[in-house]
């Protein structure tokens, strides 16, 4: 397993809880591989960056990113992903 929120590797079976951060958001290493390979659509216009949206990894829906902030919930499934620094770096 693997803590979405600090991304720190937890080698416990069955864990609750990430030891490090405390967050209750873990996904397995496949999923998090899954995550990470997750690439942005980045569109733009007369060489501005106009938007970029991101593809949820759990759901497959898209969505336009708002802020910079590294977390996202998706708006269909509602739940938490995590946002890679080299895609917030464009905004």
């Amino acid at each position: 397993m693997i803590c979405a929120d600090c991304h720190q590797d937890i080698m416990q079976r069955n864990p609750e809880m990430c030891p490090y951060c405390h967050s209750k958001n873990l996904i397995s290493e496949e999923k998090f591989a899954e995550i990470e390979k997750a690439k942005p659509i980045v569109k733009k216009e007369m060489g501005k960056l106009d938007s970029i949206v991101m593809e949820c990894p759990y759901c497959g829906s898209s969505q336009k990113l708002a802020s910079k902030s590294n977390e996202v919930t998706c708006t269909h499934c509602h739940k938490i992903y995590t946002i890679p620094k080299k895609v917030l770096d464009l905004l």
